[in-house]
């Protein structure tokens, strides 16, 4: 089973607002709120990262 992260995507403003204006167009066609979350395959470099973030993604 392959593992998911979140994507960074602090350096990329326009795919944020791409992201918040699809999240309010599908809200508003199908009547409720949606939040759409990116995730990206871990790679193996990923394990250290995921020690200094322990506890914060659950």
């Amino acid at each position: 089973m392959k593992s998911y992260q979140y994507t960074n995507l602090r350096e990329h403003d326009e795919w944020v607002d791409e992201l918040g204006e699809l999240e309010a167009r599908m809200s508003q066609a199908i009547g409720v709120e949606v939040r759409l979350v990116a995730y990206s395959p871990k790679s193996r470099d990923s394990a250290e990262e995921a020690l200094c973030r322990a506890g914060l993604d659950g």
